[in-house]
């Protein structure tokens, strides 16, 4: 398998990584800072429905600026709206920065995947987009495990802050 395509999918596992790290946290932070259980699942709406609005429109820019410039903003975009999070102090703090990271963030999935079309031949195609889809899923698969295990250590920010450092150091 290309060296690119393995970059692709790590990408995409970084990406997934960010989804589930905050899902064994956040009931305890949420309480922590007194929202209700209720409001406390928008935090974990907002985001990929931010994501899902933003991609057609950076599906767009990755056709007409190309894939790197959309990798960058996304996996910045990624990191900024983990490390806002992990600053917030109320829902609307944290919901803004929810849905910040969705929309920068949105950018990186669509040129993800528009660039292993770009470097694979079609008969290698489906193994390409194969691997990116082992990476989205190993990432939704272990985000929730490193979110615990940086909370049990560190406290209730540091998974946020965990993924936002590994989505800098990947940009």
């Amino acid at each position: 398998m290309p060296r690119s395509v393995i970059f692709a999918a790590l990408t995409a596992f970084v990406l997934m990584l960010g989804i589930g790290v905050l899902f064994p946290v956040l009931p305890f932070l949420t309480r922590d800072l007194g929202i209700p259980d209720a409001q406390a699942g928008w935090l974990l709406a907002s985001y990929p429905l931010a994501s899902f609005l933003a991609s057609p429109f950076w599906g767009r820019f990755s056709n007409a600026r190309g894939r790197k410039p959309a990798l960058v903003v996304g996996l910045v975009g990624y990191s900024l709206g983990f490390i806002l999070f992990g600053f917030g102090q109320t829902l609307g703090q944290l919901l803004a920065a929810r849905v910040l990271g969705g929309l920068l963030s949105a950018a990186a999935l669509p040129a993800l995947f528009a660039y292993v079309a770009d470097v694979t031949s079609p008969e290698k195609r489906s193994s390409g987009m194969g691997a990116l889809g082992a990476g989205l899923g190993l990432g939704v698969t272990l985000g929730p495990e490193l979110g615990w295990l940086t909370y049990a250590a560190y406290g209730f920010r540091a998974p946020s802050f965990v993924a936002g450092a590994i989505g800098l150091a990947h940009a």
